[in-house]
């Protein structure tokens, strides 16, 4: 006889517990004692369950019986002898003592923190570049409609002055080198006052008071062009794919992008009232200053109209930094970019 401990059996047939005695013998087998029973197990057909904490361990037995004990030198010893002691034992050293257990939980919220901040934006990067055109395009059209219902009114500008607008846009939509059909509507803002929004389906849309607001055609083609470089770069949908974790591992793992096109009802909303991170915005900066500066509009021209809606925004909580944060650092980076 080598060892024994206390332990309750069940006999894995009724709810009754019985207080049994527990003995390792010399030949490898595991005897059960308790009154009016008796039983005999090969330890190597014996499964040890996991010692979580404080909570007393379990060892399964072929018969469907089990035992639950507390004694943690008793189970060690025969999950050696069954030769696994290592990583359970582990497992419980570090869950039963406090300073590996905050030890863990700062490890696991740096890796969570991680994954937030980097891992999550570039898996919702991979996800908006692998769906395929016909769901940003459905995504944009419902958005569009909503927007309509919900918020915009039909543009009062005259034919003249969009058509205008509208041949700058088309002069510049090739260079996104896209194959999505982009497309410039004219809206009456309302509460998102001088504003200019990218849907995902290549459509922007910019508001009456954003036209009358700027003084030249060339701040209007640097806005434009601001926004091409969030459909270029695809903010919109990674911005709605990163707050929408379930979505970003549906369409990234499995390809299902009726998952995403889901988000359809919520998307208009997102759009009014996201505002892009510093990153996406640099981005788009980036693009407007490389098409300004290969046309030879001057940079400032994107500066000043940006200075002057930054202006409103200070007189009213709305408009085009609703959507688009108001920085001086933007301002200060796009003019000493010249």
């Amino acid at each position: 006889m080598r060892e024994r401990t206390q332990a309750h059996f069940f006999d894995g047939r009724t709810s009754k517990r019985h207080l049994a005695t527990l003995t390792s013998e010399r030949n490898g087998r595991i005897r059960i004692e308790a009154t009016g029973l008796q039983r005999e197990y090969p330890l190597a057909e014996v499964r040890i369950g996991p010692h979580v904490g404080s909570i007393p361990c379990s060892l399964y037995f072929p018969d469907g019986a089990k035992c639950e004990l507390a004694d943690e030198g008793f189970v060690r010893r025969l999950s050696e002898e069954q030769g696994m002691a290592g990583g359970a034992l582990t497992l419980h050293l570090l869950e039963s003592r406090l300073g590996y257990a905050l030890a863990a939980l700062v490890l696991t919220a740096t890796v969570l923190w991680g994954l937030v901040s980097f891992g999550v934006p570039a898996l919702a990067k991979q996800a908006a570049f692998a769906l395929p055109q016909s769901a940003n395009i459905a995504l944009g059209q419902g958005a569009l409609k909503a927007l309509d219902r919900t918020l915009f009114s039909p543009s009062d500008l005259d034919k003249a002055t969009q058509n205008r607008i509208q041949r700058h846009f088309t002069a510049i939509t090739p260079e996104a080198g896209d194959s999505r059909p982009y497309r410039l509507e004219f809206r009456k803002g309302g509460g998102a006052g001088a504003n200019a929004l990218a849907l995902p389906s290549g459509i922007v849309v910019m508001t009456d008071e954003l036209v009358r607001l700027a003084q030249n055609d060339e701040e209007l083609i640097a806005v434009l062009a601001h926004e091409l470089g969030h459909l270029v770069h695809r903010h919109a949908m990674r911005h709605v794919l990163q707050d929408s974790g379930v979505a970003i591992l549906l369409t990234a793992i499995v390809g299902d992008v009726s998952s995403v096109t889901s988000l359809a009802g919520a998307l208009p909303a997102i759009l009014v009232q996201l505002k892009y991170s510093r990153a996406f915005e640099r981005e788009a900066d980036d693009y407007a200053l490389e098409h300004l500066k290969a046309t030879g509009i001057p940079v400032q021209n994107f500066a000043s109209l940006l200075a002057r809606l930054q202006g409103d925004a200070g007189k009213e909580d709305r408009g085009y930094f609703s959507t688009h944060p108001p920085t001086r650092e933007r301002i200060e980076r796009i003019t000493h970019s010249r």
